[in-house]
């Protein structure tokens, strides 16, 4: 089996010793782990062409932070609002905003560039763009931030970028529309022109890269774009939607049928599982574009969201691989992984028995078996909730540390 260092911890100390993880006494998946968020407004991060002008419009954002908040590094999302590309305002998620700061995060709710034009698949493909090239630059902020005055105490290996319908397929964009090749031919003289992939709304030569998406009901140009090793997705949409596509079909804007066919949640979450790209996904049967920001369903969304954001922010408790002690002389899979919570435990040519322990993001066993070598069992783990698992192998007699390894169950 292919051993990978963790130089970095020790997961038995991780489990042993919470103090002194990322998650210490449930920040992140706790509501309201703190009382109160201070607000700072109206930051100014980029600027750029206006829609519909060719004047220089300023983009600003809204900072949002927990006060008492000792951490130095903290993980970051950054929120954008609804409006089919051509109105809508930041403080449409402030609500998000604030959530998310009384669980630990840092947020921000930003601008994008909005206003009106005849929806055709051209012109809805530039709004996208416009919208993606905005938002990078405000990762890019932070990022520029962190690497010289530090203002904003960002942890950049932990940011996560999200939206609402049009704010949705602008996250989505942002950290999945990653390559030139990737840009449709038609679009080459208007992409050269205005940037590229990055784009010229502030902030360059610093990273645009994102750690997590949050989707509420959006959209993706091609599902080829998510490819194996990028970010993780968490989808909410309406089945029925007739304004955002739930499965691939075309987009409309303003009731008009752009005719720019995009891939939906369904498609995205089909896309994901065969390239092992981590998502999450709540459907919702019924009609409507968002309806479950209906006040209803607002609860149990903004709830799942932090459930899929807590596992980012506690990046410390994850692997992309797996762990062996020196003396451990066998070898231990798990299968099949992403899913779908029955899940095969697999021992091969240890000599002595172990223990298999899956626990949760913060800490908490949740499945646990005894395993001789040459064994393998299966657990049923389809009542957890979707997300990242540690599955920690044990020597039965010692105690002592053999192996770890990530599951996802979805």
């Amino acid at each position: 089996m292919k051993k990978i260092l963790l130089a970095a911890f020790s997961f038995l100390a991780v489990f042993s010793a919470q103090a002194q993880g990322l998650c210490d006494d449930g920040r992140y998946v706790t509501e309201d782990y703190f009382d109160s968020v201070n607000v700072t407004s109206n930051i100014l991060f980029g600027a750029n062409t206006a829609v519909g002008s060719g004047s220089q419009q300023d983009l600003f954002l809204d900072f949002f932070e927990p006060i008492g908040d000792t951490l130095a590094q903290r993980p970051l999302i950054i929120f954008t609002f609804g409006g089919s590309f051509v109105g809508g305002q930041r403080s449409d998620v402030h609500f998000l905003c604030d959530y998310y700061a009384r669980r630990g995060y840092v947020t921000a709710a930003i601008d994008y560039r909005t206003g009106l034009f005849l929806p055709d698949e051209r012109t809805t493909t530039l709004a996208v763009v416009r919208g993606m090239h905005d938002m990078k630059a405000a990762v890019r902020f932070f990022y520029k931030d962190a690497a010289t005055t530090n203002t904003y105490g960002i942890d950049t290996n932990r940011i996560i970028v999200g939206g609402i319908s049009a704010g949705a397929i602008t996250a989505i964009h942002t950290a999945y529309l990653d390559k030139d090749s990737e840009i449709p031919a038609y679009l080459y003289p208007d992409t050269a022109a205005f940037g590229g992939i990055d784009g010229n709304s502030g902030n360059p030569g610093y990273s645009s890269k994102v750690h997590g998406v949050i989707s509420y009901s959006g959209t993706i140009g091609d599902t080829s774009w998510i490819e194996t090793g990028s970010a993780p997705i968490i989808l909410f949409h309406d089945t029925l939607d007739a304004t955002v596509p739930f499965g691939t079909d075309t987009i409309n804007a303003l009731g008009f049928n752009t005719g720019l066919e995009a891939d939906g949640s369904r498609s995205m979450a089909v896309r994901c599982r065969n390239v092992g790209v981590s998502v999450d996904t709540l459907w919702f049967n019924r009609t409507g574009h968002v309806s479950y920001f209906n006040g209803t369903d607002t609860d149990t969304v903004l709830s799942r969201t932090a459930d899929f954001s807590a596992p980012i922010a506690c990046e410390e408790l994850q692997t992309v691989g797996i762990f062996d002690a020196p003396d451990f002389s066998g070898s231990f899979n798990v299968y099949p992984n992403p899913s779908n919570g029955m899940v095969t435990m697999e021992i091969n040519g240890n000599s002595q028995p172990v223990t298999v322990g899956v626990y949760n993001m913060v800490g908490q066993l949740v499945s646990e078996t005894n395993l001789h070598a040459n064994q393998a069992q299966q657990l049923d783990l389809s009542a957890a909730q979707s997300g990242i698992y540690l599955v920690r192998v044990t020597d039965v007699a010692s105690g002592s540390l053999l192996a770890t390894h990530k599951l996802i169950v979805q």
